[in-house]
């Protein structure tokens, strides 16, 4: 957060520089994405999907099974 605030005011080269990393580069951008996903299943609504599974029609479920 305190990178993200001097970055934003023009002074995060200096803070970077000075703090070192919570951990590996390649961690840090595993975790990135891992939130990222934790986030997008988190959202995913099965209701509505089974309601639009419900309300295809012949041509559209032919339609979209192709995809």
């Amino acid at each position: 957060m305190n990178l993200a605030i001097a970055m934003m005011g023009g002074k995060g080269q200096a803070l970077q520089s000075n703090v070192s990393p919570p951990c590996p580069l390649e961690k840090r951008y595993v975790w990135r994405v891992a939130s990222a996903l934790k986030w997008a299943f988190a959202d995913f609504d099965t209701v509505t999907v089974e309601a639009d599974r419900q309300t295809l029609s012949p041509e559209d479920r032919k339609r979209w099974s192709t995809c």
